[in-house]
């Protein structure tokens, strides 16, 4: 919305075509527009307007209030429409679910709020040190051994560090599933 009243602006009689220019960088806030006025083919007059922007997205909302140490399930999520301001940026807003299900909540969100990746963390589903096995795949044949991770894996398809277990050799493997990393 425009927010000082305008001057009047006398234009001729004729079709008229109004073009706008956005003046500033993309955001929410106070922005300077500029208007060219066009009638009938030709530009006649042209002005500059501080309008307000309000700028929104769809993203993910909380479907109810979520506390600190709360784990996100996919019922707790709808998608809404998210006002962008200057304290939420349209890079923070998740739009993927599976982004957000299994973190846990690290600070309070309110229902219909946004959940952004500073208001979660990821938990992992294996801790550093914990014996998984290591899997290793050539065309229809597989091997097994006893694994030892060497970082936390935070979710299946995460490239971790791992160790056999009966040597020091470490490999960079895939994460299957909490029990199995597939190496190269």
């Amino acid at each position: 919305y425009l927010i000082r009243k305008p001057a009047p602006l006398n234009l001729p009689p004729g079709n008229l075509e109004i073009e706008a220019e956005d003046l500033d960088r993309p955001g929410s806030g106070i922005r300077q527009v500029q208007l060219a006025f066009i009638v009938d083919g030709e530009k006649v007059a042209s002005r500059t307007y501080s309008v307000r922007v309000n700028q929104k997205s769809y993203g993910l909302v909380a479907k109810r209030s979520l506390v600190p140490g709360y784990l996100i399930h996919a019922e707790d999520l709808t998608e809404g429409l998210i006002s962008i301001d200057s304290q939420l940026a349209d890079s923070e807003i998740v739009f993927d679910p599976k982004q957000l299900i299994g973190t846990k909540v690290v600070r309070p969100v309110a229902e219909g709020s946004p959940i952004t990746e500073d208001d979660v963390e990821r938990v992992p589903i294996r801790i550093r040190g914990e014996k998984v096995t290591l899997v290793q795949r050539f065309g229809n044949v597989q091997t097994t051994a006893p694994g030892e991770l060497m970082e936390d894996a935070l979710k299946v398809g995460q490239e971790v560090r791992v160790k056999k277990s009966n040597s020091r050799k470490t490999f960079v493997g895939r994460v299957v599933s909490p029990w199995e990393v597939e190496v190269r």
